[in-house]
């Protein structure tokens, strides 16, 4: 790993990923450390000195990330790159470069991918002459029996909505302003559309990241969860093919 990379890549994780790491030795001990920084080739994190292991520059651990994304723990197997003594608590901070990451983030969520420092995605907005339908509803473990229909017996809530907005993370999507009421409180959401020439019917699960009022609807951002999302793959590749093929109509934008 070299030092400019890491410099320029590095990430701090904030309470928005919920991610936490325990660093487990070969000889069996378990510690629960802080999280200082990610990157696509390594972690920093920090140990009371009385807390935590006693690692050797250049010794392997494995590094558990969790988080409220992921719906299993992930485990890296690292090596210490670097321990500095810190602070007046006498603390630990190790720098931990990653074996073999490639093989670890595909199992990420997209949550905790976005991390990285990738660059911005290009959000495709439909052709005005070709819009598409798209019909969105709480995930299925989010639903819960209530009077009138939204779940339960009375049906599966879903709010019909036209797309606004379309990248390879993610989807805008534009609905009646009621169906706030019933998604208010709703964070994990299903949506389904169909692209233009094209016959595959798109059904992806994502978390809402923000809502917006535009006069009478109510407009949500919503993160793909590649892990929640049944055969992510080929829905991506639909959905990126769509969005060249928008680039090259409005290269503008």
């Amino acid at each position: 790993m070299k030092g400019n990379d890491r410099k320029r890549y590095r990430v701090t994780p904030d309470e928005a990923q919920s991610l936490e790491v325990l660093v487990a030795t070969m000889d069996g001990g378990a510690f629960s450390g802080e999280l200082l920084d990610i990157t696509i080739e390594g972690a920093g994190t920090r140990f009371r000195r009385d807390a935590g292991p006693t690692l050797a520059v250049g010794q392997t651990a494995i590094l558990t990330f969790t988080s409220v994304r992921l719906r299993e723990p992930i485990k890296v197997r690292a090596k210490v790159r670097s321990r500095v003594e810190m602070g007046a608590f006498r603390s630990y901070r190790y720098g931990f470069e990653f074996d073999q990451w490639d093989d670890q983030e595909r199992r990420l969520s997209w949550e905790i991918r976005r991390l990285f420092n990738q660059r911005g995605d290009y959000r495709a907005e439909p052709n005005t002459a070709e819009p598409i339908a798209a019909v969105l509803k709480m995930a299925r473990d989010e639903q819960s029996p209530q009077p009138g229909g939204a779940g339960g017996a009375g049906g599966e809530f879903e709010a019909a909505g036209v797309l606004k907005d379309l990248s390879t993370t993610g989807i805008a999507i534009a609905v009646d302003h009621e169906a706030e009421t019933t998604l208010a409180t709703a964070d994990l959401v299903e949506v389904a559309f169909q692209l233009p020439n094209s016959a595959a019917n798109l059904h992806l699960t994502g978390w809402i990241r923000h809502r917006e009022l535009d006069e009478d609807r109510v407009c949500y951002g919503i993160e793909f969860d590649l892990d929640r999302s049944k055969q992510f793959k080929r829905q991506h590749g639909a959905i990126t093919s769509y969005i060249r093929r928008r680039q090259l109509e409005d290269p503008s934008k």
